[in-house]
């Protein structure tokens, strides 16, 4: 079956895509065959690469998948259709390196480590995009104004200090790498000293075990939270250069 289909995507008839799409659901269900994963190889090696641009998203989906012969074709090929057509492949690729799974994640830097060799300034560049539209999706505001919320829920309902302090240090790390964008600096000076003075409560609680440091500092995170909130909720449009300091240079 897998070879009667490596023929009839060659030979480019009108169903090559539901084709392809068939192929994909032998190749991925059955790979583990050597019969299977040998006649997939050849059709890797005979059908045109613009072929498998238009499966991209099925193929990506499977980069790290739990069968080593599966995995081992699909991130050849993905590396072939990355040379042919790096624009094709890169933000999937590069949202893939940022998943929370780590062998997707590594799967997916592998082939991007390939595709640098050739196209180091094309990866480069959608990696600063990528992560400044992450950056201007939600704002220091926002995220605060969202942890804060979960980070109460967690303290006063479920009672989980572990919780609630895990929700909010990620923050408060990258409150301390300082601001980047204008933005970022005027919650800092709108909203850093109190913060600060919170973090510093959580911080003796964690040496002391103290529960009233934990309740100073809730004194303070509700005052903010009830600030943040106010300003949260007036936010309209907003200008590119006050939230990310690079994109505008690259347009």
């Amino acid at each position: 079956a897998v070879q009667g289909f490596n023929r009839s995507i060659s030979l480019g008839r009108e169903a090559a895509l539901q084709d392809t799409l068939r192929l994909l659901t032998l190749w991925f269900k059955y790979g583990d065959l050597p019969d299977v994963a040998a006649a997939v190889g050849q059709g890797i090696a005979s059908i045109a690469i613009d072929v498998w641009l238009l499966v991209t998203p099925q193929l990506i989906a499977r980069i790290h998948a739990s069968s080593t012969p599966v995995r081992t074709l699909v991130n050849t090929l993905l590396s072939r259709v990355a040379a042919e057509h790096p624009q094709g492949l890169i933000y999937p690729l590069t949202v893939a390196a940022k998943s929370a799974l780590l062998p997707r994640k590594m799967a997916a830097e592998r082939v991007l480590t390939e595709l640098r060799k050739q196209r180091d300034t094309l990866v480069e560049q959608a990696a600063l995009v990528s992560h400044e539209l992450i950056r201007t999706s939600i704002l220091w505001h926002e995220m605060w104004h969202v942890a804060l919320e979960e980070a109460s829920r967690l303290y006063f309902s479920s009672h989980d200090v572990e919780g609630m302090l895990s929700t909010l240090e990620p923050l408060h790390l990258k409150m301390a790498e300082g601001a980047e964008t204008l933005r970022e600096a005027s919650f800092l000076q709108a909203f850093g000293a109190e913060l600060l003075m919170a973090h510093e409560h959580c911080n003796r609680f964690k040496r002391t075990n103290d529960p009233a440091e934990l309740q100073a500092a809730w004194e303070v995170y509700s005052q903010t939270f009830r600030r943040i909130a106010k300003h949260v909720s007036k936010m309209g449009s907003l200008e590119l250069r006050h939230v990310s300091p690079y994109l505008p240079p690259a347009r």
